[in-house]
């Protein structure tokens, strides 16, 4: 087995640049698949410049071991010319990028179009983010519609300002550092990558992230599949997972794509409301940008 990586960067609409690795390998006899590595080293993932040696070494970890295998089935589907996504499609919540002076117009615009979940990341700004959020009681719903992601950032203080919005939260993603802070409110919680594990805390949902997780299903705690916010091979890579565990009952969060300034890649991303397909022949697509790359031989 050979294997390959091409660098790339994405810029985000903040201005931030982000840096990952597209991932080629390729057994004898066999097409060659595509996979992305794209790292997060504040979530535990080693840093960029870290990857090639790690490959060479053999020395995986989750993010690259969950990469190795995806490249592999995409390369066994390309040289079988069956598509994994061809036809396939997910619904997704809308992802509030802007700050929180337009939380209000992100929003309406989200319904509007269709979509039925809303998620918004929060924790790190209160005094900016409550008004914001308290603003958004204007929205009725027949069911809970707003998904707030805390990265562990949130405070009894917090929640019990924004109390009135408890109608409205279908979810709240890692609300706490302190696993027995979960259990102060009565809210329903969401488990995605806090540093204690999940028996400590009490959850209504799983968050799952393809791209350096494993998933089993669990009749108890449904999963909520979401993207690495990565490259959308990497969002193609999560989309398949998703639709391998069966008929969906709840939005995912696979529509991340528009994070970033649009690359090749994402062209083949389409998407109408909260439905998302991913365009392409054969494996997860992309098929004629892939032979345009740099690549490296680890």
């Amino acid at each position: 087995m050979k294997l390959w990586l091409s660098p790339y960067q994405l810029k985000a609409h903040t201005g931030e640049i982000r840096r990952g690795y597209l991932l080629k390998t390729q057994a004898s006899g066999q097409a060659a698949g595509y996979a992305d590595i794209f790292p997060w080293p504040e979530f535990g993932d080693p840093e960029f410049s870290d990857i090639p040696f790690l490959i060479k070494q053999g020395r995986a970890t989750p993010l690259i071991r969950r990469s190795l295998t995806y490249s592999r089935r995409d390369a066994l589907e390309r040289t079988e010319k069956n598509s994994l996504l061809a036809g396939k499609t997910t619904s997704n919540h809308f992802l509030v990028l802007n700050a929180p002076s337009q939380w209000m117009q992100d929003v309406e615009k989200a319904l509007a179009n269709g979509f039925r979940k809303v998620k918004i990341k929060v924790g790190r700004r209160p005094e900016e983010e409550i008004p914001a959020l308290q603003s958004l009681l204007k929205f009725k719903s027949q069911e809970p519609w707003l998904r707030l992601d805390f990265n562990c950032k949130g405070t009894l203080d917090y929640f019990d300002r924004i109390k009135d919005l408890k109608d409205c939260v279908e979810f709240v993603e890692d609300p706490f550092a302190d696993p027995e802070a979960w259990a102060a409110f009565n809210w329903p919680w969401a488990f995605d990558q806090p540093t204690f594990d999940d028996g400590q805390v009490r959850y209504s949902f799983r968050v799952i992230k393809p791209a350096k997780q494993l998933w089993e299903i669990d009749e108890n705690h449904p999963l909520i599949f979401t993207s690495y916010m990565d490259h959308p091979v990497g969002i193609a890579h999560a989309m398949v997972e998703a639709l391998e565990s069966g008929r969906q009952l709840y939005d995912y969060g696979l529509m991340s794509q528009n994070r970033y300034q649009e690359t090749p890649f994402h062209k083949y991303l389409k998407s109408a409301g909260p439905h998302l397909t991913v365009a392409g022949d054969y494996g997860i697509g992309f098929d004629d940008l892939f032979d345009d790359l740099q690549w490296v031989e680890v």
